[in-house]
């Protein structure tokens, strides 16, 4: 429309195909909405990966928490700030364990087994003294304290615990007694509440069966079942190859 003659203006047909075309001094970008999507994506990843790690830390100091309520500083001679400092360090997650492993379980193997199980209330069906590791055990460096990383307990209620042991995944470990036996110190109501036993896969009594923690008639107790049974109650505890040191040690 002419704004002085307030007519409709018409421009011959020919005029589309003559018309020069426009350029541009400089080039013309599209805003990249996919970029930035995945900047965004990126900052909540960041945000939720440290939230995963606060909350490990968290863990890491109930369980600590606990083991002293226990009484396993003075099984060493020391006093609380004594025992606590030797956890002292960065005790991140093994990186190619994110998503899988994210779980972190202290454990304590400087107060013998036999003794664990006498300060937390585990009754002895047969002498733990007598247990033998079924797999080799990481080198803990000064005989310190060290955090595995596991995933949920394995259901073993389809397969016996010799067919189990031809499904590990790469990267998978059978925990030992030692382990159970810490997993039963933090997270003893979950034996309460769902009435499982859970195996010790990666340790044996007498060759051919393996020890198991399990709450029983208001009691806990250790004892063993041999690796050819199926139990409908069976659960095993796997833990990532690798383990995680204090910078103490």
């Amino acid at each position: 429309m002419n704004a002085e003659t307030g007519k409709l203006l018409h421009f011959p047909e020919h005029s589309k195909s003559s018309a020069p075309l426009l350029r541009f001094s400089e080039p013309f970008t599209l805003l990249d909405f996919s970029k930035a999507k995945l900047e965004r994506q990126k900052l909540e990843m960041t945000a939720r990966r440290q939230d995963v790690i606060e909350l490990q830390k968290f863990q890491i100091t109930n369980q600590i928490e606990r083991l002293i309520n226990f009484g396993f500083h003075r099984e060493l001679g020391q006093d609380e700030a004594e025992y606590t400092q030797t956890f002292s360090g960065i005790l991140e997650q093994v990186e190619k364990y994110r998503g899988k492993f994210n779980t972190p379980l202290v454990v304590e193997g400087r107060v013998p087994l036999k003794k664990q199980h006498e300060l937390v209330g585990i009754e002895e069906f047969f002498n733990s003294e007598k247990i033998k590791n079924h797999i080799k055990i990481p080198q803990v460096p000064n005989n310190c304290p060290f955090i595995i990383w596991i995933p949920s307990p394995r259901d073993l209620r389809e397969e016996t615990i010799a067919e189990s042991l031809s499904g590990l995944h790469e990267g998978e470990v059978d925990c030992t007694q030692l382990e159970v036996t810490s997993f039963f110190i933090h997270h003893s109501d979950f034996f309460k509440s769902s009435k499982i036993i859970m195996t010790a896969m990666g340790s044996r009594f007498n060759d051919s069966h393996i020890p198991y923690i399990e709450y029983y008639n208001n009691r806990s107790r250790l004892d063993v079942i041999s690796e050819y049974v199926r139990h409908q109650q069976s659960v095993a505890l796997l833990r990532g190859e690798r383990i995680t040191f204090p910078l103490a040690a």
